[in-house]
């Protein structure tokens, strides 16, 4: 189901988008993905999910097991 893994992704950085706290919940989450650090620094503020959501739908897809 990729579109609900999509919202999903979403509502949780819509929840806590909120500086390094967001970061740091991302980093924990997606540890096994080897671009967080690419993301961390390329989405500093997180303002932009729906770019986040179109470059990273296939390690999105793959950590949640589709």
């Amino acid at each position: 189901m990729v579109n609900t893994n999509i919202i999903s992704v979403f509502g949780f950085f819509l929840f806590v988008a909120s500086g390094c706290y967001a970061q740091k919940v991302f980093a924990v989450q997606y540890a096994n993905q080897a671009d967080v650090r690419v993301f961390v620094a390329t989405y500093p503020n997180q303002a932009d999910l729906k770019v986040y959501n179109l470059k990273y739908q296939n390690q999105t897809d793959i950590n949640n097991g589709n």
